[in-house]
Parts: C-alpha cells; structure tokens; sequence
C-alpha cells in the first residue's frame, strides 16, 4: 500500500495529524457543548450528567 503513495514523506504525516485533530474536535466539542450549554454547577458534573443533558436536550426539543 506504501507503494501506491505519492510523497509518502509528506502525506503520511499530513494524515496522521489531521486524523489526531478530527479526533480531539469529535471527543472536545461534544463534552464543551455538553458541559457549558446548560447552566449547570460543576459539582452537578457527574456520572451521568450527559444522560440526564440528553434528556434535558430532547424534551427541549419537543
């Protein structure tokens, strides 16, 4: 498969970095929203909390 990339050098590096980043902004944005969406006191942020702000998002919505 190596063989089948042009400036491997290059691109390997580029894709590495690029999937580590998408990955940060898919586990970090998610927990941002989640934690700074709602008005809610940090010692509330527990097991569960995201349960309960799905909930909270739903009923919202409906």
């Amino acid at each position: 498969m190596a063989g089948e990339v042009k400036r491997l050098k290059r691109t390997l590096p580029t894709a590495v970095l690029a999937t580590g980043l998408k990955t940060a902004l898919g586990y970090l944005l998610p927990l941002i929203a989640g934690t700074k969406a709602l008005d809610v006191s940090h010692n509330a942020l527990g097991a569960g909390y995201f349960a309960d702000a799905a909930v909270d998002d739903v009923d919202f919505i409906e």
